[in-house]
């Protein structure tokens, strides 16, 4: 696991410490679904001969992607160069590459649920 990898998965258990509101929910929000079942991804250097989706769009940017290139659809978190963790989505194959849906976005690390 890379230094990226390791502050991604910091940064998003301190964000599932603030919610734990309902003690009836095993996962009261996606940050401890994520931190019990994700998977951590390298992001891969998007295609130059695809275009790229518009910025602020990723989540339909994902699915158009996925369904013009056969790739599968991924949400979950992406952490920021500045060690921020965005919600974000983006296209995979799990090799465990995966390729963003805007090729100006950088990122060190992802972590996403495979269904």
């Amino acid at each position: 696991m890379t230094e990226a990898d390791e502050l991604l998965r910091r940064q998003l258990g301190a964000c599932a410490a603030i919610y734990h509101d309902d003690p009836r929910l095993k996962y009261p929000m996606k940050y401890h679904l994520i931190l019990e079942f994700g998977l951590i991804c390298t992001p891969a250097v998007y295609p130059s001969t695809w275009a790229a989706g518009r910025p602020g769009m990723c989540y339909a940017n994902a699915a158009t992607l996925a369904k013009r290139r056969d790739l599968t659809y991924v949400e979950g978190f992406a952490l920021l160069a500045s060690g921020m963790p965005i919600d974000h989505a983006w296209c995979g194959d799990f090799s465990p590459r995966v390729c963003q849906s805007n090729g100006s976005v950088s990122l060190s690390a992802l972590s996403q649920i495979r269904w």
